[in-house]
């Protein structure tokens, strides 16, 4: 492990079934928090919004004050699809999926905040037929502020 990182390991001894267990949990850099959000183009406050999360509580996660533990581990890589094993250790890619990294980009680009990022993901979720039918909605819709 490289102590580098800024990584704690922490032991805590349980008793099951009358026997010790020691558990070892690796706490996880908020380096790799930020560089998810910033990989993102989202602020503290639309990344932790995303998560029911307050800004203050990502700025403490990103600063390495407050921990991230398993639960929020899992939280955040299942709202932002990054990869368990990148978050916890630095190792591979960062997203589970390049559709994740696209949508990134395209945020960045874009300058989407993170509503309009949740409309693009549910956009590319939608099968063929329902996304040509919000297309002709939306076509319909600018055609008419057009004549406005």
């Amino acid at each position: 492990m490289d102590t580098n990182e800024n990584i704690r390991v922490f032991l805590s001894d349980k008793i099951e079934d009358n026997r010790i267990t020691c558990e070892v949990s690796r706490v996880i850099n908020g380096e790799r928090v930020r560089a998810v959000r910033k990989q993102l183009g989202l602020s503290q406050t639309e990344f932790a919004a995303r998560m029911g999360m307050t800004q203050g509580y990502v700025t403490n996660i990103e600063r390495n004050i407050r921990e991230v533990n398993s639960r929020l581990a899992k939280l955040i890589c299942d709202t932002y699809s990054v990869s368990e094993t990148w978050l916890v250790s630095g190792e591979g890619d960062m997203f589970q999926d390049n559709e994740h990294l696209m949508l990134a980009n395209l945020m960045k680009k874009h300058k989407l905040n993170s509503a309009e990022a949740a409309l693009m993901e549910a956009f590319f979720k939608l099968t063929a037929i329902q996304r040509e039918a919000a297309m002709i909605y939306l076509y319909r819709l600018l055609k008419q502020r057009r004549r406005m």
